[in-house]
């Protein structure tokens, strides 16, 4: 490692410098959301969606909620090697179900959701933006206000605006 500051004189070389980063590969398989941490195992929806987002696919993956955890709301962005052929699932827990809180679907493709409740009773519960396509929500439940009249509060809204369900 070398360092020029704006065309100035170069610093003397330095290292070895080790790099380090979140992901030893990318997902692939299955895994399971809540209860403690582990190889297949996700503590909550922040850390897997933090790894999706991170290091993204390089299969099918399957998330299964273990059920009865209540996860605020979150982001997931374009997703590296997300396809129709590697897609991304999530599975409800019908037993016992979790409440997930807002989420944004933030540009990423080929996702699934199956028997997922959404719930978020101040703005807009799932948020599809920045050409987020091929996402599937099948048997799900989304919970939003039933008294607002604010254009920041729906259920479900493809948007191009983080303040508005009616802007392209």
């Amino acid at each position: 490692l070398q360092v020029n500051c704006a065309g100035g004189t170069q610093s003397t070389w330095i290292g070895p410098v080790t790099f380090k980063t979140p992901c030893l590969s990318a997902l692939a398989g299955t895994y399971t959301i809540g209860g403690p941490a582990g190889a297949n195992n996700f503590a909550t929806l922040d850390s897997a969606i933090s790894v999706l987002n991170g290091c993204g696919v390089s299969a099918p993956v399957v998330f299964n909620f273990a059920g009865g955890a209540s996860y605020s709301g979150a982001t997931m962005t374009a997703i590296t090697g997300a396809s129709a052929t590697n897609t991304i699932t999530f599975n409800g827990n019908t037993t016992n179900p979790d409440t997930l809180g807002a989420l944004v679907l933030d540009g990423p493709d080929y996702l699934t959701f199956n028997n997922v409740y959404f719930r978020d009773p101040n703005g807009f519960v799932v948020r599809l933006t920045n050409a987020a396509d091929h996402v599937t929500f099948d048997g799900c439940t989304f919970e939003a206000s039933t008294t607002t009249t604010s254009t920041l509060s729906a259920g479900l809204v493809a948007t191009g605006s983080a303040t508005s369900a009616s802007t392209t």
